[in-house]
């Protein structure tokens, strides 16, 4: 058991802040603990986040590229793996940092090329924003077999063949008409009461 410091403050570095030690992250030993860090941990918590928010849609496109690496390398995958090796997509298929972040980035200031609905008015943010592969048989070349998608779109794509997913796109253009259509003039589109 760890013994307890009463009594036992440290000033951080950051904040300038007069805080009990638990305040301060230790590097255990055999029986106490030796507290090694001068910046509390919410300041350290802090200069994360702000560097996390800062550098969203990059810290996206780097975890997209590894758990895609490994996903599409899992001897597992239902219909085989695609690549050899997850490294595979940065050095053979022209995957890297710089372009997807540049693909998402161009991808989350429009809208999702499904459903046509603006990322900026999609719940959640940042975690709508998924990368498909068009083919998922085929190999995943940056250029002509990935784009991006919304999580609801993409997870539907899954489960749909291509003809089946392109009568799903018809789908949804004619939903959003006659939801347009039933907003303006409920009695023109048909609709005895209004929807919610």
């Amino acid at each position: 058991m760890s013994p307890i410091w009463h009594g036992v403050f440290r000033r951080c570095r950051v904040c300038n802040g007069n805080f009990p030690l638990i305040g301060f992250y230790a590097a255990s030993t055999t029986h106490t603990r030796v507290y090694k860090s001068w910046v509390c941990r919410l300041c350290r918590q802090t200069r994360k986040d702000k560097a996390k928010a800062e550098n969203r849609i990059r810290v996206k496109a780097a975890s997209v590229i590894r758990r895609e690496g490994i996903r599409l390398s899992n001897p597992d995958r239902r219909g085989g793996p695609i690549i050899e090796a997850p490294g595979d997509l940065v050095s053979t298929y022209g995957w890297s940092v710089d372009r997807i972040e540049r693909l998402l980035r161009h991808a989350f200031e429009g809208e999702c090329i499904g459903c046509e609905t603006p990322y900026a008015e999609m719940p959640n943010d940042l975690s709508n924003l998924t990368l498909d592969i068009r083919n998922p048989h085929e190999s995943p070349w940056i250029e002509t077999n990935v784009q991006p998608l919304c999580a609801t779109c993409n997870k539907t794509k899954q489960q749909l063949d291509g003809p089946q997913w392109g009568e799903y796109l018809h789908y949804v253009r004619l939903w959003k008409e006659q939801r347009a259509q039933m907003e303006q003039d409920p009695w023109a589109a048909g609709v005895l009461f209004a929807v919610a």
